[in-house]
């Protein structure tokens, strides 16, 4: 079964932008982790959420966060194409990659760098360039939302977003003790979650990532191997 998955959702001089996304599995408010991406991709707004979906929400960010959310923004979001979201996201979290399947109760939250709406890479990064340092709510600010609780950082390496990415992690690292991550930038391998998926069976240091980042997300991840 699909989560369910909310998103503010908004058009800004013409153009689309997914700031923060909510991805529930059943019916727990609890926070179980957070993505930082590269930019929103396929996943499309749907209909606005009704009046019980909007109460989840809203009891969501005041049980985790302490805070009233606007949700004027807020859609149900279509991930039919996003694989991402619907499948290899969701795969970190519940140990996939390592033969076991623990059950998520909860929500992971999902982040970007660049909030621009676009599957093409390729487009995103054409508008990064012309964006205006000072429309600073189009790229990652959220960080007091991350909590001391697993954050996977899948944007990649070598590309525009980069200099962003290194001054979101390098706060991040100041501020958090408990995590997987080298602290130097560079000798990260921050791979997205597609990335995780086509190489963690023929590629150890994929497999190692995926691997250390289940122990950190779930640490009794060994109970549901299945005994033959």
């Amino acid at each position: 079964m699909l989560p369910k998955v909310f998103a503010e959702y908004f058009q800004y001089d013409g153009k689309p932008y997914r700031k923060r996304t909510l991805i529930q599995f059943g019916n727990s408010l609890e926070l179980i982790g957070s993505a930082i991406l590269k930019n929103p991709g396929s996943a499309i707004p749907g209909a606005e959420p009704v009046e019980e979906e909007k109460i989840f929400i809203q009891n969501f960010y005041r049980n985790n966060h302490s805070k009233h959310i606007d949700l004027s923004k807020w859609y149900c979001m279509n991930i039919n194409r996003d694989t991402t979201i619907k499948q290899d996201l969701p795969r970190l979290f519940n140990g996939y990659w390592r033969g076991v399947n623990v059950p998520l109760n909860g929500v992971i939250q999902l982040f970007n760098c660049y909030y621009y709406q676009s599957a093409n890479f390729g487009d995103a990064l054409q508008h990064f360039k012309t964006e205006k340092k000072e429309d600073t709510f189009v790229f990652f600010n959220e960080y007091d939302e991350l909590k001391d609780l697993p954050v996977y950082f899948g944007w990649g390496q070598n590309n525009l977003l980069s200099e962003k990415a290194e001054e979101i992690f390098n706060r991040y690292i100041a501020e958090h003790n408990q995590h997987i991550y080298d602290i130097h930038f560079n000798k990260n391998l921050f791979a997205h979650p597609s990335g995780i998926k086509m190489q963690a069976y023929k590629n150890e240091k994929y497999a190692k990532l995926a691997h250390d980042f289940l122990e950190w997300a779930q640490p009794e991840w060994r109970h549901y191997i299945k005994k033959e």
